[in-house]
């Protein structure tokens, strides 16, 4: 029976970890998780009246309080918005839905450069390490191509190759090809 309820206890452990790598917009608005639209209005306008400006003349950070407390109520209001807070944390809020549209018609999105694959490995930790936390060194193996010594002729030319990005997003690129040369593809 109790190693039942250890096993238990352990599964709604793992499953009610989540990672947030930003502000929690419910500590600021100092409200629970499963507040509802009503409750977190109400803290909203307490802690505006609170920290505005006018009134906290005093306090230095009080701006900076008081934009952290609109921007936490303005994704917590909007569902969309808080289910991706609740999902992702606030990065998830910066990379979603950032595609604007121009009047020409043609998609545009943030002028952020395309990020790299994600690399997924496999990490061995004990339960004490995902407790209180470790930080742990990863090193990885790449290939980077080097130049190639000597002066021989080869059949080395220069391509146009194409990447797509995304719907209507392409990146045009010339690269040296060469069947002889070792470092060049």
């Amino acid at each position: 029976m109790n190693l039942g309820l250890h096993a238990l206890t352990l599964s709604l452990f793992f499953s009610s970890i989540v990672v947030y790598c930003g502000r929690d917009f419910y500590a600021i608005l100092n409200v629970p998780r499963n507040a509802n639209k009503s409750e977190i209005r109400k803290a909203y306008r307490s802690l505006a009246s609170k920290l505005h400006p006018d009134k906290n003349r005093e306090d230095p950070k009080a701006d900076q309080k008081l934009q952290d407390v609109n921007e936490a109520y303005e994704v917590l209001s909007k569902d969309d918005k808080r289910k991706l807070y609740d999902q992702y944390g606030e990065e998830g809020l910066k990379s979603h839905g950032q595609h604007d549209f121009n009047p020409f018609g043609f998609a545009r999105s943030s002028e952020e450069a395309p990020r790299g694959g994600d690399i997924v490995m496999d990490l061995w930790v004990t339960l004490e390490e995902l407790y209180v936390g470790n930080s742990v060194e990863v090193t990885r193996r790449k290939l980077v191509k080097m130049p190639a010594r000597g002066t021989r002729k080869c059949n080395c030319h220069m391509e146009l190759r194409t990447t797509v990005l995304g719907p209507g997003r392409f990146q045009m690129h010339q690269e040296q090809v060469c069947s002889d040369c070792p470092n060049v593809q």
